[in-house]
């Protein structure tokens, strides 16, 4: 199973072809990728996509997240999946709760916040300020201090990338749709866990061991999130198991 990232630099636009997405390009040949080897597809800028296309991705489950010229997210699509596994059982009756929703999101604030400090003290920095977008670009300012080979404007662009490969793992776990997606006063499951996993970003290029780029072109963007996919992935798997166990450990599920 691989990722497709799409650009409408390159790339006209998407149709199905049997089994395949049939995806035809401005430059060279059309190519075929079939769908059964896809885990998600990431499309950038104004790709023309054929309805029967996007239908058929949604059914075999490959999550498509749509971004705009920048490399900023613009929306996402999920597909229908059996919600029956353990974890989807879990969050819905959490959710169920009058205040199901609200306990959730301090919970993913208290482990943002503590991922934060771990992460100020690891480096010996002391912002002014404790919220996030004063953090944001007093860490922004650190980088270029230290001239390291990565600034926060790569950050910001693999943010969105992070966010659709969450949403890949998530389906995993046939986790519903209504609780994946973002709503007026919820970001998503796969918001929330994309915002843990900034400070990974942050953490890594501090380190000095991000992967480096020349430019910010896609390719460029896209080769430096593959090289730390796994990664990404090893981390986001992690969260989702303390996610489960304080699940557990309420009283939601045995109510």
């Amino acid at each position: 199973m691989q990722p497709l990232y799409l650009n409408a630099s390159e790339v006209r636009r998407v149709s199905l072809e049997g089994p395949a997405l049939k995806v035809v390009c401005r430059h060279q040949a059309d190519q075929y990728f079939p769908l059964a080897r896809l885990s998600r597809v990431i499309s950038l800028g104004p790709v023309s996509w054929s309805s029967a296309a996007l239908l058929e991705c949604l059914r075999r489950r490959v999550p498509i997240t749509l971004l705009d010229r920048e490399g900023q997210l613009v929306g996402m699509c999920f597909g229908a999946w059996p919600q029956d596994s353990k974890f989807n059982a879990l969050l819905d009756a959490f959710c169920a709760l009058e205040d199901g929703l609200p306990r959730l999101k301090d919970w993913f604030r208290a482990q943002s916040r503590q991922r934060l400090l771990a992460l100020l003290r690891r480096h010996k920095l002391r912002p002014s300020d404790l919220r996030v977008q004063v953090v944001r670009e007093f860490l922004a300012f650190e980088l270029k201090r230290r001239k390291t080979q990565a600034d926060a404007s790569l950050l910001w662009r693999l943010i969105p990338l992070t966010l659709a490969h969450v949403a890949e793992i998530l389906t995993s776990y046939q986790i519903q749709p209504a609780v994946l997606e973002p709503s007026h006063d919820w970001r998503g499951l796969a918001g929330y866990l994309t915002g843990l996993l900034e400070w990974e970003w942050w953490e890594w290029a501090l380190t000095g061991v991000l992967h480096p780029t020349r430019s910010l072109d896609q390719r460029s963007v896209v080769a430096c999130y593959e090289h730390h996919a796994r990664a990404v992935e090893e981390r986001t798997r992690d969260w989702i198991g303390r996610l489960w166990r304080w699940l557990e450990q309420s009283e939601a599920y045995s109510a």
